[in-house]
């Protein structure tokens, strides 16, 4: 399954970095669904990342209540 579930994990380790979601914290507005440019994360009941995200940070940057965290390995 080419999906992740954010929620459950908590962090999901991508090449370059690492994005973290607080589950608990999330309105499940789906801002950051609607701003991603590669179309990689869905919201239903959880919050999920497909292959292919960049770690942009643009999700991160539209979410009200700060439940999206991008980290990149410096």
């Amino acid at each position: 399954m080419w999906l992740v579930n954010l929620i459950q994990s908590d962090d999901h380790i991508h090449s370059g970095g690492q994005l973290k979601h607080d589950g608990s914290i999330c309105m499940r507005c789906g801002a950051c669904v609607s701003v991603c440019p590669f179309d990689v994360l869905e919201l239903e009941y959880e919050l999920m990342v497909g292959e292919g995200c960049s770690e942009c940070g643009d999700c991160a940057a539209v979410c009200p209540v700060d439940a999206i965290r991008c980290y990149h390995e410096i």
